[in-house]
């Protein structure tokens, strides 16, 4: 795979089993995953903002979260919100963006995983957005709470924590 960035144009060679493509709605790859790897796990081909391509703007609430797993879990739960969410919490979606999307909805908030860098993400949107912030204390993140005790008690809890966040 070769691949341009600043310094130039970058080739990986991918020999091993279990690799998955992230595509965008024009198929185009803009993420591999290789799950049994450590070097070179994630692979990122191209910027590539996950479920902003899927906005609707048809609900009065947006949701930026940790991960695509987060976006699509939060989704299953079928509250009144839209979902999106950057390569990782360290990635913050460009200022423009955010403020296109805060003129497109009643409210903007973050939920990121329970975790330093998801903390470090809720005050870094607070402060360069005013996106007030929460995070689900039962897990690290979403998926893993879910996993961890359940659809019913995740639901429970995040329902309460998102109508708190929202209301604040």
């Amino acid at each position: 795979m070769s691949k341009e960035d600043d310094e130039g144009l970058k080739s990986i060679k991918i020999e091993q089993p279990k690799l998955y493509g992230y595509f965008d709605k024009d198929d185009n790859v803009y993420k591999i995953y290789q799950p049994s790897q450590k070097k070179y796990k994630f692979i990122k081909v191209k910027a590539h903002l996950q479920g902003f391509d899927q906005l609707q703007y048809n609900e009065p609430y947006l949701v930026i979260c940790s991960s695509l797993k987060d976006a699509m879990c939060l989704k299953s739960f079928g509250y009144n919100v839209e979902v999106i969410a950057p390569d990782s919490e360290n990635t913050v979606i460009k200022p423009y963006i955010v403020e296109n999307l805060k003129s497109k909805y009643k409210k903007v908030i973050t939920l990121f995983d329970n975790d330093a860098a998801g903390v470090n993400a809720i005050v870094k949107y607070r402060q360069m957005f005013n996106i007030e912030g929460c995070r689900l204390t039962l897990s690290k993140d979403i998926s893993d709470a879910v996993s961890d005790y359940g659809f019913d008690k995740v639901h429970h809890e995040l329902k309460e924590l998102l109508i708190k966040t929202l209301r604040s």
